[in-house]
């Protein structure tokens, strides 16, 4: 089940890969416009690496051994959020290369941006939370003040330009790859003979 939803989530990222190169290809390589498109990149990468870095299918495997079929539940329905928010991220993305480079980006699509990023880490906090992916506090603790940050953008941001709004999330997002880093591999919670011996 998993690599289904693992399958899955690489398909809607690679839809906001597509949104960006179809954000590219509509508009004039201007240096502004080139670099909203490489941050863009780095939020889809972030998102990538914050998802599939912390899988692990033997945590699920383990769930259904012990009979915590709300796991499940909370697996199913939690990719929900995070499938919507990347969707939405790739959107936004591609309205932030679209918009004039000179001029502010327009509130709905810094809400867009800020909102649909908040929202995947949100939902990656709560599968955090709950042993789906790994249980692992800090790292949702991080995703929640993350996705605070981010509102707090949407909210403050009137008037920035749309470099410097993707430039904000970008980096919001590298902190987060950061930080996983640094923390390295977390530790299933739920006992697993398979994982113990790899």
């Amino acid at each position: 089940m998993p690599e289904r939803f693992g399958l899955f989530t690489i398909i809607v990222l690679g839809e906001a890969i597509i949104a960006v190169v179809d954000g590219i290809a509509e508009r004039n390589w201007y240096p502004l416009s080139v670099t909203t498109a490489v941050l863009g990149f780095s939020i889809a990468f972030a998102l990538w690496w914050i998802y599939f870095e912390n899988v692990g299918s033997a945590t699920l495997r383990a769930a259904g051994r012990q009979q915590l079929w709300w796991i499940y539940q909370i697996w199913l329905f939690g990719h929900l959020p995070l499938v919507i928010g990347i969707a939405g991220t790739g959107v936004a993305v591609e309205h932030a290369i679209l918009s004039d480079s000179v001029l502010a980006l327009p509130d709905g699509d810094r809400w867009l941006l800020c909102g649909s990023v908040a929202l995947c880490l949100m939902s990656l906090s709560i599968l955090h939370q709950t042993g789906v992916i790994f249980r692992c506090k800090v790292r949702a603790r991080y995703r929640l003040m993350a996705s605070g940050i981010l509102f707090a953008l949407a909210l403050v941001g009137q008037g920035l330009l749309p470099v410097a709004v993707i430039g904000g999330v970008a980096i919001v997002t590298a902190t987060q790859v950061a930080q996983d880093i640094y923390q390295g591999h977390p530790v299933a919670t739920l006992s697993d003979p398979e994982e113990v011996s790899n």
